[in-house]
């Protein structure tokens, strides 16, 4: 097992848990939603499946990844992109 995702090899899947700020669930689910639409486009061709479960506040989310390439792509665009935004949004 890699002990960081810079000793994966192959494909892959990350998850992660959010939870959204009181009154902010509704913008968390319009935004993981164009994350998704985002990940199934020619724009990120690395990104071979991403799911979303809500439950109330708290959102999952899962995705797959062809390789240590895509996923870097991936960080690298919310980073410079979106993180702002979604700081917003979530509880800390």
């Amino acid at each position: 097992m890699a002990s960081n995702y810079k000793d994966i090899t192959g494909r892959f899947v990350a998850t992660a848990q959010v939870t959204a700020k009181p009154g902010k669930a509704d913008e968390i689910a319009q935004w993981i939603s164009n994350l998704k639409a985002r990940a199934d486009s020619d724009v990120e061709p690395g990104t071979l499946g991403y799911h979303i479960v809500r439950h109330g506040d708290r959102f999952a989310v899962w995705e797959e990844y062809a390789d240590k390439a895509a996923l870097e792509a991936y960080v690298y665009e919310l980073q410079s992109n979106l993180k702002p935004f979604f700081l917003i949004l979530v509880s800390a």
